[in-house]
């Protein structure tokens, strides 16, 4: 009997071993420690113990991972939430993501923090328990969002303007006055979109180029085209000036 309890003992090492040694194995999220967080709202409305914790992203749906579970307020006023993160999200979890306070009296989504994706460049870091986190209203993250956008567009707006003007150089130079005036209603059509804060960017970093190239465009084709022609191309730009508030 003894010689059986002597044998299993090696089994079961072996067992434990490779049990411990299986990283995703379900038995040792038993052992794994939530992560704990101390988040800091300068606008506190809505949140209350038990507020859900939701990792968010770009078309992905919203999932629990975690909630509030103390509120306190330091000696110099300001508010702190301490929230646990389940065992098996903390690894999602990092600087490269916000902490957004979500808060509408008027949607039908109930208050709660969400945590989302900041698509950034830099290796994200994990995050150590009892890190201290400053979280963004969810107006504040509303503006960070339309920056990135709007940064984005002024990318795709400069490499735009490159091929336009290489296309309005081409047209120039073969004198195909109609494709100009084509080329310049479809810009005056696209400008009609934009955004007040597009038509500045545009007027600051497009429109002197522009400018240069319908004078440019009138000089050369002086000898080439009658009065009536010119006066169409000096009237779609000063219309395209129009269209942008200058």
């Amino acid at each position: 009997m003894n010689a059986i309890k002597v044998s299993a003992l090696p089994l079961l090492v072996i067992s434990l071993i490779l049990c411990f040694g299986c990283k995703d194995n379900q038995f040792l999220q038993i052992f794994q420690r939530d992560l704990t967080l101390n988040v800091i709202f300068k606008n506190h409305k809505g949140l209350i113990k038990g507020t859900p914790v939701l990792l968010t992203g770009s078309g992905k749906q919203k999932v629990r991972i975690g909630e509030v579970e103390k509120i306190t307020r330091t000696s110099s006023g300001i508010w702190s939430f301490e929230i646990t993160i389940d065992s098996e999200f903390k690894k999602r979890v990092s600087t490269n993501n916000d902490f957004v306070l979500y808060s509408n009296p008027f949607g039908t989504e109930h208050d709660h923090i969400m945590v989302v994706d900041l698509n950034s460049m830099h290796t994200p870091q994990p995050f150590k328990t009892g890190a201290i986190i400053k979280g963004k209203s969810y107006f504040e993250y509303s503006v960070m969002v339309a920056r990135k956008e709007f940064d984005s567009w002024v990318e795709n707006m400069a490499v735009l303007s490159n091929e336009f003007f290489k296309t309005l150089d081409q047209k120039i130079n073969e004198i195909d006055i109609e494709s100009i005036k084509k080329q310049l209603d479809e810009l005056i059509d696209d400008i009609g979109k934009f955004s007040e804060e597009q038509r500045q960017a545009f007027e600051k970093k497009t429109l002197p180029e522009l400018k240069k190239r319908i004078d440019q465009a009138l000089q050369y084709f002086e000898n080439h085209l009658d009065e009536q022609e010119l006066q169409e191309l000096q009237k779609r730009y000063e219309k395209i000036k129009k269209t942008i508030g200058v």
